[in-house]
């Protein structure tokens, strides 16, 4: 079952007009009359609805019914702070993962060996709401723009964990409802930044016996904090 993205969706709609880009997508996708999709608010609302054509750019969606909030998220917050890659489609690939293994907040990190300080929010935006589609979650993570690790400590999250070749084996917080995962960018953080990430108390997990690229780290461990 396809599903789309209409922020507009509430628990009270019967009936709701799909236009623009969304119907275009229906469109491409061949959705038949009658045929049924899920549809998305990316506000913790999702619902089952059956589609028809009322003409070439609208649908219109009649709600079946609406699943339960937060469908299809984790019962812990998990954010993600990413050192900004070099690679364009490598960081879009850790931003699409993120998604779909349930991240709630995802922050491109402005670091010492960070070779690029900006990003196009936009484009990242646009592609997290297509991994929320693909993966069928009723909430779209919030993509920051570029942030410093200075500025991390702005935002409370009851534990940090940093991917360091030098860290422990990773064990999995059961009681924390708030993790956030830090991974760097190609090079790592600079002595600097690990010697002022040291006085937030973090823990460190060594993620495997060899150095891992960063999107590797990521996806792994944002895998590690699903299993619990």
């Amino acid at each position: 079952m396809e599903c789309i993205y209409l922020p507009e969706l509430s628990k009270t709609a019967q009936s709701i007009k799909i236009t623009d880009s969304e119907a275009k997508h229906l469109r491409a996708l061949r959705i038949k009359d009658n045929e049924r999709i899920l549809i998305t608010n990316g506000k913790g609302i999702i619902c089952q609805a059956s589609v028809n054509r009322e003409n070439k750019d609208e649908y219109i969606a009649f709600v079946e019914h609406f699943f339960d909030e937060n469908y299809g998220e984790l019962l812990r917050s998990i954010a993600i702070g990413v050192g900004i890659l070099q690679d364009r489609e490598r960081f879009e690939l850790i931003i699409e993962k993120s998604v779909e293994l349930g991240v709630s907040q995802f922050f491109p990190l402005i670091t010492d060996y960070s070779q690029k300080k900006s990003l196009n929010t936009l484009r990242l935006q646009s592609k997290a709401v297509a991994a929320m589609k693909q993966c069928k979650r009723s909430r779209l993570p919030i993509i920051y723009e570029p942030v410093s690790l200075s500025d991390i400590t702005k935002f409370h999250f009851e534990k940090i964990i940093l991917a360091d070749e030098n860290g422990i084996k990773p064990s999995v917080p059961q009681s924390s409802k708030s993790i956030l995962l830090l991974v760097g960018p190609e090079g790592g953080f600079s002595l600097k930044e690990i010697e002022y990430l040291n006085k937030l108390h973090i823990e460190k997990w060594r993620l495997a016996n060899r150095r891992l690229r960063s999107e590797t780290a990521a996806i792994f461990g944002l895998s590690l904090l699903n299993l619990f």
